[in-house]
């Protein structure tokens, strides 16, 4: 009749939500159906999926903070680099003013 039980149990669960609301009203239901559930191949495969997208998507957030932390490098540099240049062309125009005046 346990076994019975635990097919009624999870049958009933049908998603992460009625897990944890398992894990909260009947904890020993719960242990059995955990249990049972990680008895199965499927459970292993489960798990092992889950691990490499884990991972996955550790290495994904990690060359997204260094592809942001180049793009703020790049946009600083460009900002540097645009000042310096504003900077020469208004000595350049300056330079040429001033020899223009003197020409008159």
């Amino acid at each position: 009749d346990d076994d019975g039980s635990l097919g009624e149990v999870m049958a009933k669960v049908r998603s992460a939500s009625d897990f944890r609301r398992l894990g909260r009203e009947d904890p020993a239901a719960f242990a059995r159906v955990m249990a049972a559930v990680q008895g199965r191949p499927a459970w292993t495969a489960l798990q092992e999926q889950s691990h490499l997208l884990k991972l996955k998507q550790m290495r994904l957030d990690e060359r997204l903070r260094a592809l942001r932390a180049e793009e703020e490098q790049e946009r600083k540099s460009g900002s540097v680099s645009s000042q310096m240049a504003a900077a020469r062309r208004d000595e350049a125009e300056g330079g040429k003013a001033g020899g223009q005046d003197e020409a008159r």
